[in-house]
């Protein structure tokens, strides 16, 4: 039955899975910062296009304030 094949078989909940799972959590840890950055470098990308063309059309459009901000968002972002 179901039951006995979660008890009794390959899947079974044994006394090493506790540390099976902390093994894999540690392999896991320890790639979490390079995909941290890259997550983060990929967002901000994303946010420096989409603030450069707003910034361009606030000039078309002589929405000045916005053009501005979005100059000073993408300069910031430069920085970072």
């Amino acid at each position: 039955t179901e039951i006995q094949s979660k008890i009794l078989g390959p899947n079974a909940v044994t006394d090493d899975v506790p540390e099976k799972a902390r093994a894999s959590i540690t392999d896991l840890a320890d790639d979490f910062v390079e995909h941290m950055k890259t997550d983060i470098a990929k967002c901000l990308e994303q946010l420096f296009h989409v603030s450069h063309n707003l910034k361009c059309k606030g000039g078309t459009f002589d929405y000045d304030l916005l053009t501005i901000i979005f100059n000073q968002i993408c300069r910031l972002i430069e920085k970072i």
